[in-house]
């Protein structure tokens, strides 16, 4: 599936939607390191940018269940106390429901095969878009991070899923700030009102899905020099495949599966 002509999907985010973010970031935050080739981020940008990617899971979910499918999150079933790394997906999408799955299986990070799987990246709107989201999709890519030197092994999920937030509403500031002691201490509503986040992340914009076969195609049909590219930020440099938003499809499409 592809499309270049798809519209992106607003999601208005509640303040219940919020809170649940920041729970599950702070469940997770003593564990959460920054990735190799990242540059370092003190606590207070870590939260915000830990509560971003969740909003964008929650909102892909709210999406999803409001079409009638059944979904359920990774934290939400995890067995490990946020020690070992998560599957590579995020978020999974079914027709039936999880209740007997959850029940029989040992393993929750193999997922069942009514289901599909999907990795959620979440991000700002680039400067240079002009705080366009429909710019961003004609110009920017999946994120999909270059480990090894083959897309099929780096894809870990059934679709990949890009959710973009406001630049200008959204970006992080040197005022926002909680000490360790307030992050840690449970009070969900000062971190809310610390970091803005309700009027900050109140809406994003789901850009579309691509599902892992058609961007494997795309991948294979460029020259092998050109199927990654660098991304540079910070002073930190990381490889990313080259997958165009445009590959993907409206969340309308998703919910006909």
């Amino acid at each position: 599936m592809s499309s270049n002509n798809y519209q992106p999907t607003l999601v208005t985010v509640s303040s219940e939607t919020i809170s649940d973010a920041v729970r599950w970031v702070r469940n997770r935050i003593l564990y959460t390191t920054d990735r190799g080739q990242m540059n370092p981020r003190e606590i207070s940008e870590r939260w915000d940018d830990g509560i971003m990617g969740e909003i964008a899971s929650v909102a892909v979910m709210q999406f999803l269940k409001d079409k009638g499918r059944h979904v359920i999150s990774y934290d939400q079933i995890r067995r490990d106390e946020y020690k070992e790394p998560d599957p590579g997906w995020d978020v999974l999408c079914s027709r039936h429901d999880f209740d007997e799955w959850l029940d029989t299986t040992d393993n929750v990070k193999i997922k069942p095969d009514n289901a599909h799987s999907f990795s959620i990246k979440s991000s700002r709107i680039p400067k240079a878009d002009q705080d366009d989201i429909h710019i961003a999709i004609q110009k920017r890519d999946f994120k999909i991070f270059k480990k090894s030197d083959s897309i099929d092994s780096d894809l870990t999920s059934d679709f990949e899923v890009q959710v973009y937030f406001s630049l200008n509403r959204s970006k992080y500031n040197e005022n926002l700030v909680i000490s360790i002691d307030e992050a840690m201490n449970g009070d969900i509503d000062l971190i809310i009102h610390r970091l803005k986040l309700i009027d900050r992340y109140g809406f994003c914009y789901l850009s579309g899905a691509a599902s892992r076969s058609t961007i494997i195609n795309y991948s294979n049909s460029l020259p092998e020099k050109k199927r990654y590219w660098k991304s540079n930020h910070a002073g930190y440099e990381k490889h990313m495949w080259n997958a165009p938003l445009s590959l993907g499809v409206s969340f309308a499409t998703i919910t006909k599966l």
